[in-house]
């Protein structure tokens, strides 16, 4: 009887792990390598890629008067609505002439929510000394529900 007992509780406590759930979109702090899509929703198949970077940073060896700035591209695949953004993000750009200016995050709809996806850091640093390849970079992004 008490076998019975326990093996019942088994059974339901398998059984209740079972059940599936929507998955929203993972909030918090995201490493991108260069190139290499990343599925960041698996609810809605969201794909990211960081696609593009320039860096004019100033080198790690070298005292410059202005810090420079990066830009990096992403490419959010939204699969379950064919649908693709385009995401440009930049650290510690200055407005341009025509006085617009690449901000460090932006706002996104995905799935039909809203979400804040917020560039925190580009590495490498530039470094007179070492080249550095494209494929060598990895971003690390922000993203939390608005």
């Amino acid at each position: 009887m008490i076998q019975n007992s326990i093996y019942f509780l088994v059974l339901l406590v398998g059984l209740s792990s079972c059940k599936t759930e929507k998955v929203a979109l993972q909030e918090g702090t995201v490493l991108l390598n260069y190139q290499k899509p990343l599925t960041i929703d698996e609810s809605t198949k969201t794909v990211a890629t960081f696609t593009e970077v320039a860096d004019s940073r100033c080198p790690e060896n070298v005292n410059c008067i202005w810090s420079g700035s990066v830009t990096v591209d992403l490419l959010l695949d939204i699969q379950s609505q064919k649908s693709q953004k385009a995401v440009q993000l930049c650290l510690y750009c200055m407005a341009g002439k025509d006085g617009t200016k690449i901000p460090p995050s932006s706002d996104v709809n995905l799935g039909g929510e809203k979400y804040k996806i917020e560039l925190q850091s580009v590495t490498p640093s530039p470094n007179t000394e070492v080249q550095k390849k494209k494929e060598d970079y990895v971003i690390s992004i922000k993203i939390n529900k608005v």
